[in-house]
């Protein structure tokens, strides 16, 4: 037999022991996978092929079991070589994009019920991370007078989405000086991030000394306090149960040191940050990831504000994952939430 047609066999042999094991969370017999492909191969010939996956460390064998598991290098080769990604019917579609009709304008709601919709049609745990967004392009800024030093900073994206919070400026501005700072801001907002508008009022601090110094002073503790505030280590995670649901997690204290890492909010959120710069739906398999996350894989992808990608959402649950439908999830949902945001 030819050696294409010999690494033919065995690709459709380890895919079918992959398809078999994610729906079963069983360790394969190779009769089983001989009644697949419906006594082409006999159980023996199957044997040997699976014995030869082993020696290619692509399956192992649990304990005295007869049965075989694929390991981690065998789902990654499937993952790059023989998976082909399951396309969302329109219904799945229709069915996101409804979740997405309720109007949220406030983005903590926004991204809270991302991570929802990714946990319930995935029966994964959904993740979203808080958007970095220094980075981002906001459209305008509105700041209000609460009393003599309290001031409501509200930023806006294009779509409206909104980040707002109060701050104590020490000291008092009145109306006509804080909307002076105020149109100040927004000559620049939507024309660059906040980091580009703090470096051009630096510029314009060195060159200028007149009446309107004040003005670009303060402006610039403002979007100082806007950049140090939006620094959040937030993430949204949903769907937690979906964890202790699998098969793989029946050892308490494995499912404790699993669901601790994931409220661990600055563990996870300096996972996922790492994770912003790639582009596309990226996957993440076992030791990967790293410590007690050994046994479970994450599926990302990135979402944007304008074009500028400022954040990652995504999936985690046991390697055993159906990824190639949850990789058009993920990358879908993704698309909506950029289309919301701006």
């Amino acid at each position: 037999m030819l050696q294409k047609d010999l690494n033919m066999r065995r690709d459709k042999i380890l895919g079918l022991i992959i398809d078999s094991h994610v729906n079963t969370a069983e360790p394969i017999a190779s009769r089983s996978i001989s009644k697949k492909l419906r006594m082409s191969l006999s159980p023996a010939t199957v044997r040997n092929v699976m014995s030869d996956l082993e020696e290619q460390e692509l399956i192992t064998h649990p304990h005295t079991s007869a049965g075989r598991i694929p390991t981690e290098k065998g789902y990654r080769y499937y993952i790059s070589r023989l998976m082909r990604a399951s396309l969302l019917t329109e219904e799945e579609k229709k069915s996101i994009d409804r979740e997405f009709k309720v109007k949220l304008n406030e983005l903590n709601s926004l991204l809270d019920r991302t991570s929802n919709i990714l946990s319930l049609i995935t029966n994964q745990t959904g993740i979203v991370l808080f958007p970095i967004l220094q980075k981002s392009f906001f459209k305008h800024v509105e700041l209000v007078r609460l009393d003599e030093s309290d001031i409501l900073i509200v930023l806006f994206t294009a779509s409206g989405v909104t980040k707002n919070f109060v701050v104590n400026l020490n000291e008092n501005i009145s109306e006509p000086e804080l909307s002076r700072i105020s149109n100040f801001i927004n000559k620049y907002m939507g024309k660059g991030s906040l980091d580009d508008i703090k470096r051009e009022i630096g510029r314009r601090l060195i060159a200028e000394r007149d009446s309107f110094f004040y003005v670009l002073e303060k402006a610039k503790a403002i979007i100082d306090i806007m950049l140090d505030i939006i620094k959040e280590n937030k993430l949204y995670l949903n769907g937690r149960s979906h964890i202790t649901e699998q098969p793989e997690f029946e050892n308490i204290d494995k499912l404790k040191n699993l669901l601790r890492h994931l409220e661990d909010k600055d563990f996870m959120f300096s996972l996922l940050k790492k994770m912003i710069d790639k582009e596309g739906t990226n996957i993440y398999i076992g030791s990967e990831l790293g410590g007690d996350f050994s046994e479970c894989s994450l599926i990302t992808c990135n979402y944007c504000i304008g074009n500028t990608s400022c954040g990652t959402l995504g999936v985690i649950g046991p390697i055993r994952m159906e990824y190639s439908r949850l990789i058009s999830i993920v990358g879908y949902v993704a698309q909506k939430l950029s289309g919301v945001l701006g």
